[in-house]
């Protein structure tokens, strides 16, 4: 499933499947993401104002975004915040599937 073009709010949980979203953060926008199956591809522009939490519990986290990046054996994790005066917040999470974090124009 690829994603673009979104608005403020959304909700999305996948069982089984891939997702890729690109799209420009609205501010205030609120986006909640879950996989239990599958990866998920996030691609921001770089001028990108959110916070962004992305969890995994098994798969592989390939970050190129300027976020904090914590891996154990019970998974991986990315936090942080992009630009100044973020208002929007990016929430994703997979029970079992990869998470890759982008700049949109790579």
């Amino acid at each position: 499933m690829a994603l673009a073009d979104l608005g403020p709010e959304l909700e999305l949980s996948v069982d089984s499947g891939d997702v890729r979203l690109a799209s420009a953060v609205p501010d205030g926008a609120r986006w909640r993401i879950y996989a239990d199956s599958g990866d998920v591809e996030v691609c921001l522009p770089r001028d990108s104002r959110c916070v962004v939490e992305a969890v995994m519990d098994c798969g592989d986290l390939d970050c190129d975004l300027p976020l904090v990046v914590e891996t154990d054996e019970d998974g991986a994790s990315a936090r942080g915040a992009l630009g100044e005066g973020a208002t929007a917040r990016i929430e994703i999470s997979t029970d079992s599937g990869d998470i890759a974090l982008r700049w949109g124009d790579q």
